[in-house]
């Protein structure tokens, strides 16, 4: 297993960085520390780099669909860190967090009916 190193420090002040470089100017105190998910300070794993690196070398920068290694990666993860056996058609791929979270919030509003379902304390707009 590959180790990393969380405690090295990555200061990513003047890189154009949201979270750092434009909270002053949205009203923030310079010494705030963001507490971000989406936009971690630690660096990437070096396989990821590796597989970066390669398709930026191909110079083709087309569209591009996941395969099956993909679904089969995401399954065996499941499987080995919740002992979990994952269906294929029970994974969908989005661009992001914030699209699945509002996807899910829809499937929960209308459900399999297609009639939209009250949900307590569901003030969210999507």
């Amino acid at each position: 297993m590959m180790k990393y190193d969380f405690d090295q420090i990555i200061d990513r002040r003047g890189t154009s960085c949201l979270k750092y470089d434009f909270a002053v100017e949205r009203g923030k105190r310079e010494d705030v520390l963001p507490l971000w998910v989406a936009d971690m300070d630690f660096r990437v794993a070096e396989p990821i780099l590796k597989r970066l690196h390669a398709c930026v070398d191909h110079g083709i920068f087309g569209y591009s669909e996941a395969k099956d290694d993909y679904f089969q990666a995401v399954a065996g993860w499941y499987r080995e860190h919740f002992d979990w056996e994952v269906k294929r058609n029970w994974l969908v791929k989005t661009p992001g967090v914030v699209f699945a979270i509002a996807a899910a919030v829809r499937a929960i509003q209308w459900g399999v009916s297609g009639r939209r379902k009250n949900c307590a304390g569901s003030e969210i707009s999507v």
